[in-house]
């Protein structure tokens, strides 16, 4: 039995910038764990751990510390230490089909071409979890996706996402359970 009642993954690259479009994951884990936390982590080899309280859930909280494209290897370690199952876990990703801090909520599913969450189904031999999309924007006209998605927020941008992850860490803690159906409150446009 776990001491977890779910698992919160966010997608980042480690190594590179802190403040890259595809660290939303790790930016917001960070922002929940400041908030409902110690703000520590605790190397854990493939990723770094942490754990907060929303409510009355007792949440782990992990950041895969590979890279992005092979983030599932981490992902199960994680899952397999914490003694939880991929029904109880939530993946926050960068996505850059939604504008610029919106939110979508979605269980199972495809990928959507993010290379994270292809490593998580592949290495975890389902696509069957929750996951948090945040929307990054497109990249300008002539901009390469993965060019985009490795440079950093503007400091406008940063400002946004604040203020989003704000809005989310309010309705996670007023929540009656982390499952899909109560995760819907965090949709933005």
């Amino acid at each position: 039995m776990s001491n977890f009642d779910s698992l919160i993954v966010g997608l980042g690259n480690p190594g590179l910038s802190e403040i890259i479009r595809h660290n939303t994951g790790f930016l917001f884990l960070d922002h929940l764990n400041s908030k409902f936390g110690d703000g520590n982590w605790t190397d854990k080899g493939k990723y770094m751990f942490s754990h907060i309280r929303l409510g009355r859930w007792k949440v782990a909280l992990c950041k895969p510390y590979q890279n992005y494209n092979v983030s599932g290897y981490a992902v199960a370690d994680c899952l397999k230490d914490t003694n939880l199952v991929h029904e109880q876990m939530i993946v926050v990703h960068d996505d850059v089909d939604l504008k610029l801090c919106s939110v979508r909520i979605k269980s199972g599913g495809g990928s959507g071409g993010c290379n994270g969450i292809k490593s998580i189904d592949a290495v975890l031999e389902t696509n069957e979890y929750s996951r948090i999309r945040i929307g990054v924007g497109r990249p300008v006209v002539g901009k390469v996706t993965a060019a985009w998605v490795c440079g950093d927020f503007t400091s406008s941008d940063l400002n946004e996402m604040e203020k989003l992850y704000v809005y989310m860490d309010e309705r996670l803690e007023n929540i009656a359970g982390l499952d899909i159906e109560n995760l819907r409150i965090l949709n933005k446009r």
